[in-house]
């Protein structure tokens, strides 16, 4: 468990206790905050290290033997038997000398650590750090220094040091209670670890040293300056019996080798042998070498039939009440924040077709959207909503009364749906619709093109699932208009599906000879999205024809440029055949 799971388990008089001297100011904390900082504070590695470092005996067989049980958890009424078994064996080892034949200077590091315990029967902070320092210089692996501290008069167990150690650590905040345990948090678990030096637990060194070849085994221990001989279990066994830490011992491996390993663990590599021995310690230790791997994500939901025009599918959806609309993306696992034009263009740009959305409202929601538009309201729902459907199949958006001139003047503020801006041409927007802007900014585009760069553009037909515009000249250009409320366009799956689709059909109109002549898809917005050219490449387009991405902004300033320089006549549709973000930079880059 983490620290602070188990601390929500402490009221608040607990919380007090433990935050003592830990905390500043801890009794006018709120009890969430306090636990916050109160994890914070216990799982630091100085905190930590400072608490358990040579702690008089039984103190660290307490903590080893909690580390090493499942879940790092052992029941209240064992520990104390535990404790005072392994204190035993211990002693016993000691007395064997079978833990310490090595060729080290164990007199000269036993003798110090008698000194040191000696005085006053406790270590202070700098001769632990001495005692440290030396047994790193000598060599001293972790088990040697327990197996030598045992042999000290003062090595033992007793009633009285039992409950002295296990307080300590349970009002340092290292050991806590949790229902019939002691446990101790995952985080101070690992900082003890580290503490003792301990990189792997024996289980994952084990691990670790299976995917080394018998030769890659021989080679190390020979520079290790210890026996090589034996079956690789032979030799694994002899590294970790002699406690070599698994960085030294790949730091006895050669570069390739470390590489060969890195390669098996599916560890990522690192030029530098420093940085790859690390990396590879940190990568078995999480366990990645035995990772199943990730399953594949699921398949993204095809998108439904749209069965109506983006315009009608808005101008239905303007007319849900906005506890309609949240009901429904709750249901669709949408995101469900926003205002009420913010809900209709999540619920416009999702896979769901209109029918669906529909389906989603009771049959009293439905008559009332019938009675809006004048609609029978008999039937049964599924008749009801097929009477909807068919009607904005062929539904007529209303369109302001502003002309396309003027329509020309805002362009920019309709494709972010900027109501506003028809108060700059002296039209009233306060009865102006999303529908409606979406239609003008259309109506709009179709005068650029129609008007300003004189081509010949086969518009979108009523309650047809067309593109916006076609563009029809020597070559043949289809392109779309998409209104953003809040920019960046971020081309959703439905309008991938959506635009796939238009050129596939529009490709299958054509007649043989004419294929070739369909040249370019356009789409035109407000902003676009950062990664909206990766978007593009992961559409499956047949045939493939390049995407040119254009502002608002951009196709205005071009369309200006081209009223003043050449005002009347025709753009050559070259000039709109563009891979990628099209702007004015680029469209002067053609006529160069």
């Amino acid at each position: 468990m983490k620290c602070c799971d188990i601390l929500n388990f402490y009221k608040r008089g607990d919380l007090n206790r433990l935050a003592k001297n830990k905390i500043a100011n801890y009794a006018g904390l709120p009890v969430d905050i306090l636990r916050d900082e109160l994890s914070k504070a216990l799982t630091t590695y100085d905190y930590v290290k400072r608490n358990i470092q040579f702690r008089k005996p039984p103190g660290y067989t307490i903590l080893d033997i909690v580390v090493h049980q499942n879940k790092y958890s052992v029941p209240i009424q064992k520990i104390k038997s535990l404790a005072q078994k392994e204190i035993s064996n211990v002693i016993e080892e000691a007395k064997s000398g079978d833990g310490l034949k090595e060729d080290k200077q164990y007199d000269l590091y036993g003798k110090m650590l008698k000194t040191a315990w000696d005085y006053q029967e406790d270590l202070l902070p700098p001769e632990a750090n001495l005692l440290t320092a030396l047994r790193e210089h000598l060599d001293i692996t972790l088990a040697e220094h327990r197996l030598l501290e045992a042999r000290l008069p003062n090595f033992k167990f007793s009633e009285n040091s039992f409950k002295r150690e296990i307080e300590h650590f349970a009002n340092a905040g290292i050991i806590f209670t949790y229902e019939d345990n002691y446990i101790i948090p995952e985080e101070i678990v690992e900082r003890i670890k580290e503490v003792w030096g301990i990189e792997l637990d024996p289980d994952a060194y084990q691990r670790l040293l299976d995917y080394l070849t018998n030769s890659q085994l021989s080679s190390a221990l020979a520079k290790l300056h210890l026996a090589k001989g034996g079956s690789k279990q032979a030799r694994i066994k002899r590294i970790l019996d002699k406690g070599i830490e698994p960085s030294n011992f790949l730091g006895s491996l050669t570069a390739s080798d470390l590489k060969i390993i890195a390669r098996n663990t599916k560890c990522p590599h690192k030029a530098r042998k420093d940085e790859l021995i690390p990396t590879i310690v940190s990568h078995i230790k999480r366990r990645e070498d035995i990772k199943p791997p990730e399953p594949p994500p699921p398949p993204k939901p095809k998108p439904e039939p749209r069965l109506v025009t983006d315009e009608a599918f808005k101008e239905a959806l303007s007319r849900f009440v906005n506890s309609q609309l949240t009901k429904i993306l709750a249901r669709k696992k949408l995101k469900i924040g926003g205002t009420k034009n913010q809900k209709i263009e999540r619920l416009a740009n999702s896979t769901y077709s209109l029918k669906t959305i529909l389906n989603n409202l009771n049959v009293d929601e439905l008559i009332n959207l019938c009675r809006l538009y004048h609609l029978a309201t008999r039937g049964r729902k599924s008749e009801i909503i097929r009477r909807i459907i068919e009607h904005f199949q062929d539904y007529q958006i209303k369109r302001s009364t502003a002309t396309p001139k003027e329509l020309f003047s805002i362009y920019e503020d309709l494709s972010k749906q900027n109501k506003n801006a028809y108060r700059d041409i002296g039209i009233n927007d306060s009865n102006i619709l999303m529908p409606t802007v979406t239609a003008d900014f259309e109506r709009a585009t179709r005068y650029i093109f129609e008007s300003i760069f004189r081509l010949t553009v086969k518009a979108q037909t009523p309650g047809r699932e067309e593109p916006d515009g076609i563009i029809k000249e020597d070559r043949i250009i289809l392109y779309d208009c998409k209104t953003v409320l809040s920019p960046p366009y971020e081309l959703p799956i439905a309008h991938r599906d959506q635009f796939s689709r238009y050129i596939k059909d529009q490709y299958d109109k054509l007649e043989p000879h004419a294929k070739t002549a369909l040249k370019c898809f356009i789409i035109i917005a407000h902003s676009f999205a950062d990664k909206i050219e990766d978007k593009i490449k992961q559409m499956k387009v047949e045939p493939y024809i390049p995407f040119c991405l254009v502002t608002a902004r951009d196709l205005k300033l071009i369309a200006e440029k081209w009223l003043q320089e050449q005002k009347g006549k025709t753009l050559p549709t070259s000039a709109l055949i563009f891979q990628g973000r099209y702007t004015l930079s680029e469209f002067k880059k053609k006529f160069v």
